[in-house]
């Protein structure tokens, strides 16, 4: 195995915490596909963003309470970010959706992610759906999380499954909620909940499925009362 490393740079490159080095194992065979530039040490500079929005009952509160400005201000200062790289790309690379500049171009999508950004909706979802196509579209590398990483992101991750099913392999509209329901209720997702927690349960209880957005709530059946 040979390694690969990563560099994310922080604004005090002076302390090691803030100028973060990921060494990443590759095989020998995939190692030598690399320039030789990379293969004799250069680090791959890392763009990390992050967009955040909340959809428990806690977030219900916070909006209430007007107190989602955290939330809001990464949300806009990631998309400055994003927006910074997309130009950079665009100098390099085609539009890889659509080169005519259309709705479905990689263009619109950026403009629809500032949109949502800049606009106050309640647990608006759709800054996340379209990060992850744009991000997605420039060949970027992402990770979805939340305080567990088993329940809202099981949801996320199975609802991006089948955004990119419906997106790219054609599945039709009318079973998008039941292959939502099925990779949720059957899939791998269940079982990170059994080594997590030892019940094949999501750690929703009934009041908090009265505020997640709709396409975030487990099957019935799925969630209970349990640690999370």
């Amino acid at each position: 195995m040979r390694f690969m490393r990563f560099v994310i740079d922080g604004p005090h490159p002076d302390i090691n915490r803030h100028n973060i080095i990921i060494e990443m194992p590759l095989q020998a065979e995939t190692f030598a596909s690399l320039p030789r530039e990379l293969q004799e040490g250069r680090q791959i500079r890392v763009i990390p963003i992050l967009f955040n929005i909340g959809i428990t009952e806690k977030a219900t509160l916070a909006e209430k309470l007007g107190t989602t400005g955290l939330q809001d201000k990464i949300n806009m200062d990631s998309f400055a970010k994003m927006h910074e790289y997309y130009a950079q790309y665009c100098k390099h690379f085609e539009d890889p959706l659509d080169t005519s500049g259309g709705v479905n171009s990689l263009a619109h999508r950026m403009k629809i992610l500032q949109n949502n950004v800049m606009t106050r909706k309640s647990k608006n979802v759709e800054v996340l759906h379209v990060a992850a196509e744009v991000t997605r579209a420039m060949r970027g590398l992402r990770a979805i999380m939340c305080k567990s990483g088993k329940d809202r992101t099981s949801m996320a991750v199975t609802l991006e499954m089948v955004h990119i099913l419906q997106r790219n392999h054609n599945l039709a509209s009318h079973v998008f909620m039941q292959s939502l329901d099925c990779l949720r209720s059957v899939g791998c997702r269940r079982e990170n909940t059994l080594k997590n927690t030892g019940m094949k349960k999501y750690a929703f209880s009934t009041l908090q499925m009265l505020y997640i957005p709709k396409l975030y709530r487990a099957p019935s059946g799925t969630y209970g009362n349990v640690q999370t």
